[in-house]
């Protein structure tokens, strides 16, 4: 991580005159150049998890990079350099993906509600995998299969009910989640034994899992591990089928303000210690999804500071010109980040503020209770790790435009997604 800060990208510093820098750029330049709010980007940063990950991996593994976390056709280019997959769970991200020149056998299908159509274009399309979430999807499968005269490869999404340590929002591993095929009520077996009465339309390349998402520990995946490893044991005990892959997704967290979660290395290490444990090290595939953990502490998120409203002794807002329509998560879930003064680095914290957001909701309040020096209008205000979940989750409420988009990376400074324009609001009005 960053000396400057944990969450911020490893590239970040701070000038002479108290700026915050990332990646050889000073924050002021960026924003007289592209205007707030402005999310930014460290290419390097990017790579680094990237390359760190596939290393790990080995020629017996493969990462595929979440892309509900942020999807764009620059970071597609990033992938397709470092050798990484992806995995889509829509239409639109599946066209988004191929449209970045991820090629079909890389790309991996999810979600718990895919269309015939959704299917049957996966399968035309020959992608790696179609991860099944349930059994009646899977005899969709095998018709839309059969009905095209091809072969579709799949994995079987379990359900392995862990309760994950974090919120119960990102927790999809328990029984009671709307994903996976259970193992426990023994769903998970009947699903195996319909994939191989069914040959000529699927191949069953083995098993995937997931937890949740934002976890910080290790003993959760090494459970899983041990539940899907021990699946497959009982299995082929039963059948004879043994696994050539297994996925338990991925998940890992990041530093938001102080959590201190495993680095990547040291996680894959972890699940490759439990199939080594289990005997299958030699001849089984391992496969991680891993999105906030590729882009969170790569993404800033960068503010102007407005009014600054005193609330007797109760609390002092500060305004920023961005808030719930770029970033949600404080207010879908408690989603807690860090603030840094930007351009006053240098100054000592001399106040306790709530950062607000300019939007019609009281529950805009982007981080709540934090210590920052004195903050006149026109300061920026900088949260780190915003690289997952905001921009995909973001919206028009209050006519807001979507943010520009910057990559940067060795001082200099390339816009990659323009800032919505009133225009493109009202180009969708009929």
């Amino acid at each position: 991580m960053g000396d400057v800060h944990p969450a911020l990208p490893e590239s970040a510093a701070i000038d002479g005159d108290g700026v915050l820098m990332l990646g050889g750029c000073r924050i002021t330049d960026l924003v007289e150049r592209f205007g707030t709010p402005l999310y930014v980007f460290d290419r390097a940063s990017i790579l680094e998890r990237l390359s760190t990950c596939v290393t790990a991996l080995g020629p017996n593994g493969s990462l595929h990079y979440a892309c509900k976390a942020y999807l764009a056709t620059w970071l597609l280019k990033l992938l397709r350099q470092a050798g990484a997959g992806i995995d889509v769970c829509s239409s639109s991200e599946l066209a988004i993906a191929i449209a970045g020149g991820i090629e079909p056998q890389h790309i991996r299908l999810h979600g718990n509600n895919k269309s015939g159509p959704l299917l049957a274009e996966a399968i035309a399309r020959c992608i790696g995998a179609i991860v099944v979430d349930g059994l009646a999807e899977l005899q969709e499968v095998i018709s839309c299969a059969r009905g095209l005269r091809l072969r579709a490869s799949i994995l079987l999404r379990l359900n392995p009910g862990i309760e994950a340590h974090t919120h119960r929002y990102l927790q999809t591993g328990i029984l009671d989640s709307k994903f996976g095929i259970p193992v426990t009520t023994g769903d998970a077996r009947l699903a195996v034994g319909n994939a191989l009465a069914a040959p000529d339309a699927v191949e069953l390349l083995g098993y995937h899992a997931h937890i949740g998402t934002q976890i910080l520990e290790l003993e959760p995946y090494e459970l899983l591990m041990q539940t899907l490893l021990s699946f497959a044991k009982e299995v082929y005990a039963e059948t004879g089928y043994t696994p050539s892959q297994l996925s338990p997704g991925g998940g890992v967290g990041i530093t938001y303000t102080d959590e201190t979660p495993p680095s990547l290395a040291s996680w894959i290490g972890a699940l490759r210690e439990q199939v080594e444990r289990a005997g299958m090290g030699g001849s089984l595939h391992l496969s991680v999804e891993l999105g906030r953990a590729i882009i969170g502490t790569a993404g800033t998120a960068i503010y102007t500071t407005g009014t600054v409203k005193r609330v007797g002794d109760i609390r002092t807002f500060v305004s920023l010109d961005g808030g719930m329509a770029d970033n949600i998560r404080p207010a879908l879930y408690g989603a807690r980040y860090a603030a840094i003064a930007g351009t006053k680095m240098h100054a000592p914290n001399t106040q306790t503020v709530t950062l607000a957001g300019p939007y019609c909701e009281s529950g805009d309040l982007l981080v709540a209770g934090v210590d920052m020096p004195n903050l006149d209008p026109g300061d920026l205000v900088v949260l780190p790790a915003a690289g997952a979940y905001c921009l995909p989750m973001s919206s028009n409420y209050n006519g807001a435009l979507r943010p520009a988009v910057v990559v940067v990376d060795n001082g200099s400074a390339a816009l990659v997604q323009r800032r919505q324009t009133l225009q493109d609001l009202l180009a969708l009005d009929v």
